[in-house]
């Protein structure tokens, strides 16, 4: 389980929207994208962008 993170879906303007991705101990993880990455009950979640602008992006649960 994984607890304390959140996705989340803002709106800036009429037709435009927004994904917001956080959790209580998140870190950025150092490599060619901006991957998110959060220890859990002896697993990890890792969020990272999949294509082109903010609302394409891969999330990604291992562990027990």
């Amino acid at each position: 389980m994984c607890k304390g993170v959140v996705i989340a879906q803002g709106h800036t303007w009429l037709i435009r929207n927004n994904w917001w991705v956080g959790g209580l101990s998140m870190k950025r993880q150092d490599g060619d994208y901006p991957t998110l990455v959060q220890k859990c009950d002896g697993g990890t979640i890792k969020v990272e962008p999949a294509g082109l602008g903010a609302n394409v992006f891969n999330l990604y649960l291992s562990g027990p």
